[in-house]
């Protein structure tokens, strides 16, 4: 999958929106918690080019 300028803004946009709909926590430090950051064609292309498990050694699992 290329980035091409399109694909970048369409990430992008959906990246913001996801941090900026998230509640921030205090507890039991400041933090965010991001879920679904990626749009999910993005990020199941982002799995499909991840290189194979046994390349990556016994500490590698993929979810």
């Amino acid at each position: 999958m290329l980035l091409d300028r399109s694909l970048y803004f369409r990430v992008l946009e959906h990246c913001l929106d996801v941090i900026e709909g998230t509640p921030a926590e205090d507890q039991p430090f400041p933090h965010i918690l991001l879920k679904h950051v990626f749009p999910d064609d993005v990020y199941h292309g982002l799995l499909e080019a991840f290189p194979p498990d046994c390349t990556l050694g016994e500490r590698a699992t993929r979810k």
